[in-house]
Formats: C-alpha cells, sequence, structure tokens
C-alpha cells in the first residue's frame, strides 16, 4: 500500500479541493463519508484546508495513510465523472494528482486502478511523463481550432477520434464562415468559388502568384479531407493505425490549414 507524509496530502488536498477545478464541498464530503473519513467543518476554512484538516487528523489517529489512499481511490472513481460536463473535472484531477503520486512510483490509470509505475526522480520527469502530449501539442503550436475540439481525445490517446474531429471543426468552420450546408471536397469547391454571391477569399488574385498562393490553398483543403477526414468517416476506428506522432502530423497540416482560413475574408457580390 503506498504511503503518504503530510506535505504529499497537502499538494492532493489542495488539488481535490481547487476553487476553480476541484470538487466541490458537498462532493468531497460525500467522497469522505465513503470511506469512513470524519468530516468536520469549521467556519473561516475553506475547502481546501478543511479536507487536509480531515486527512490529517485521520492519519494522526490511525497512524496510517491507508484511509487516505481509499479516499483518492473514491475520487479517482471513472463512474463519478459520466456527465459530459464532468469530464474536464476528471481530466484535472487525474493529470494533477497523477503528478504527486509519480514521484512515489505509483499513478492511477484510465480505469481508476492505482497502480505502481517507474518513479519519477524530479519534477521535470513528472511533466515529461504525465504531460507528455500536452507538451507535443505546445511545440507543434497547434492552432487553436484544432485544439477545441480533439485536446480531451488527444490527452486520453484516442488518435483516431482526436484526427476526425479536428477535421470536422475545420469542415465546420469553413461551413460557418459561408453559410453553407456541403460537405468535403464539394464544401470547398463551392466555397471558394468566385462567381458565386459570396464566397472565401485569400487574395484579390490579381497576379500569378496570388492565384498560385490561392489554388495551394485551395488544394491544401482538399487535401484534408481526402488524407484525414474521408479514411476516418468510412474506417473502422479497431482499424486506424496512426502512432502518436503520426497523429501529430495530421493535425499539423489541419492547424496550418485553419491559418490560411485566419487570413481569408467572406466577399460578398450580391450586396445584400
Amino acid at each position: 500500500m503506498m504511503d503518504l507524509t503530510l506535505q504529499e496530502t497537502r499538494s492532493l488536498s489542495n488539488i481535490i479541493g481547487d476553487t476553480d477545478n476541484g470538487l466541490s464541498g458537498a462532493d468531497i464530503n460525500r467522497a469522505l463519508q465513503d470511506v469512513e473519513i470524519k468530516y468536520e467543518y469549521v467556519s473561516g476554512d475553506n475547502k481546501r484546508d478543511r479536507l487536509y484538516n480531515c486527512l490529517r487528523n485521520d492519519y494522526e489517529c490511525y497512524r496510517s495513510s491507508n484511509r487516505i489512499v481509499a479516499f483518492l481511490n473514491t475520487v479517482m472513481d471513472p463512474g463519478r465523472y459520466v456527465k459530459p460536463e464532468k469530464r474536464q473535472q476528471y481530466e484535472y484531477l487525474f493529470e494533477n494528482i497523477n503528478k504527486v503520486l509519480r514521484l512515489k512510483g505509483y499513478q492511477y490509470d484510465k480505469s481508476g486502478a492505482l497502480v505502481e509505475v517507474p518513479k519519477a526522480d524530479s519534477l521535470d520527469d513528472v511533466d515529461k511523463l504525465i504531460n507528455e502530449m500536452k507538451t507535443w501539442m505546445y511545440y507543434r503550436s497547434l492552432h487553436r481550432d484544432v485544439t477545441k475540439y480533439c485536446t480531451e481525445e488527444l490527452l486520453r490517446k484516442e488518435n483516431y477520434n482526436a484526427v476526425f474531429e479536428a477535421s470536422k471543426g475545420l469542415e465546420k468552420r469553413i461551413q460557418d464562415m459561408i453559410g453553407l450546408p456541403n460537405t468535403g471536397e464539394g464544401l470547398i469547391i463551392n466555397a471558394f468559388d468566385p462567381h458565386k454571391p459570396s464566397f472565401i477569399a485569400l487574395n484579390s488574385c490579381r497576379s500569378q502568384t496570388e492565384k498560385d498562393e490561392t489554388d495551394g490553398m485551395i488544394f491544401l483543403l482538399k487535401s484534408v479531407f481526402k488524407m484525414y477526414r474521408n479514411p476516418a468517416a468510412h474506417t473502422l476506428k479497431c482499424d486506424w493505425k496512426k502512432n502518436q506522432t503520426e497523429t501529430l502530423d495530421a493535425l499539423t497540416v489541419i492547424s496550418v490549414a485553419h491559418k490560411y482560413l485566419d487570413v481569408c475574408v467572406v466577399v460578398r457580390t450580391d450586396n445584400k
């Protein structure tokens, strides 16, 4: 059984009782009751301090952190976070509680089980182990409209869902810009057709260079759909073979497409 120091218990209490991302006071109380740790409310204390005092008192009473670990097991039970609005809270707790535990050679897996893992020797090691994907996302400078649709999938290492959601997010952005219901290559053809009442333009297309840039961007957008959206839509998830690097490569290409759209304008020729 993992043994926790009071300092580690304090760090865990601060994470679980975090004002913005942690559990509510009622949720903390229920989790403590589930493992029969006495919850004492002291006026003026915040959630973090109340939780730490409860856990510290329990440790001093039993001279063991076993019941504190049982409390953590309850907090990290995925069944408590099945509602969509709870997923972000779960990811916060999963990442940050594991940062503390990796220094002891433990972590929670996605099933909620506490497992032994190679011990991290430093905080830098912890960041590499727990936050590797976020680090790579940062280095790749992925566009905000990519990460908006697929960050949770990436952190769960769901490469298939990450690429599919990101490519659908690009498609939706173009639909929203031009107000068209089309999908796939047909959407690109219509969205960038200068003969339509409204269309998306990268530049004025007056010079050959500008025409080539526009053609290149259109080709890029079509390629994204052909390479990433369409195959994902017609491939079983179990047959999706892209690894982490290939997934990040795909998201980088989609990110470049978004960055081109950032400098595009919608031209309306119908005067409405």
